[in-house]
């Protein structure tokens, strides 16, 4: 029987460790190109509408579809929420999640069709936690020669891709409305129905 060496031993075992790297790398490397290409494409479709919207004063109706299509409010709502999330039966998790996207939609989408309807370039694109991909982009905002960073993270949890959270210049849109729903919700003795009820009234 033929034996190996400890030099031979360890070169196999390399190997062995290589060969099973080598599809979670590929595996990595397919889900960011995806992530790229899926900021690339989204961001041409609310270029290539941005100025009709405007023109037409729909901006948040149509912002509520492209946050229907392309966020994961599933994802977005956990995320404001924290802990408290889970403590929330399914019908109160759903009662939260429609009246936050209906916020969304009226506080941001004038500020979304600002960013994501001017120039962008993408810097790059990286795995992140949870499976996640980090893209961090560059805008070029209308009369300025500066650029604002914009960094998209997008999930693929549901089998399509989706953006679970941006963060322009260092700010993050789910850390900055976890801060002021904790406060929200801490005043009111830790009771979230309270936060949805006032999130569905400035929704109107």
């Amino acid at each position: 029987m033929m034996t190996l060496s400890r030099r031979q031993a360890l070169v196999l075992g390399g190997s062995a460790l290589a060969l099973a790297a080598f599809p979670l790398a590929a595996f990595a490397q397919d889900a960011t190109q995806a992530a790229r290409a899926f900021i690339e494409q989204s961001a041409a479709q609310v270029r290539a509408e941005a100025t009709q919207v405007k023109a037409g004063g729909n901006a948040r109706s149509q912002f509520a579809r492209r946050f229907a299509d392309s966020f994961d409010a599933e994802a977005l709502s956990r995320a404001v929420l924290g802990t408290r999330w889970t403590a929330l039966s399914p019908a109160q998790q759903k009662e939260f999640r429609a009246a936050f996207e209906s916020w969304v939609a009226k506080s941001y989408a004038d500020r979304f069709y600002t960013y994501a309807g001017q120039p962008m370039t993408i810097a790059s694109a990286e795995p992140a936690a949870g499976g996640m991909v980090l893209v961090k982009t560059r805008v070029t905002m209308p009369g300025s020669s500066n650029q604002t960073m914009v960094d998209w993270l997008v999930s693929n949890t549901t089998g399509a891709q989706r953006i679970a959270d941006v963060t322009i210049d260092g700010v993050s849109l789910t850390r900055t409305q976890r801060d002021e729903f904790a406060s929200v919700i801490n005043a009111n003795g830790g009771d979230v129905t309270k936060l949805t009820a006032m999130l569905e009234q400035r929704a109107k």
